[in-house]
């Protein structure tokens, strides 16, 4: 129950500060446009940084470690469970 409750706030954390980061970009992004700039925002850099392969390895390694944690953590419990006699 307890390491639930910590990757909850764990994962709540992670994505308040990726809605952080995004409301400062957007917001950037508004008042350039509210300031009536004659040339748009040139975002060909910071997107062509990134290819899908790159990517999709991040997400499956975050994914993996986060298996990997759980079956730990799973695997503690039975052998804790096993010690006491459950």
């Amino acid at each position: 129950m307890c390491c639930q409750s910590l990757t909850g706030i764990f994962l709540k954390v992670i994505y308040m500060k990726n809605l952080k980061s995004s409301l400062k970009i957007s917001l950037v992004a508004a008042l350039s446009v509210i300031a009536g700039s004659a040339s748009a925002v040139d975002f060909t850099p910071l997107t062509g940084a990134f290819t899908a392969p790159d990517i999709v390895t991040a997400v499956l390694a975050i994914s993996a470690t986060l298996a990997t944690i759980y079956v730990a953590i799973k695997g503690v419990r039975i052998v804790l469970a096993m010690l006491r006699g459950g």
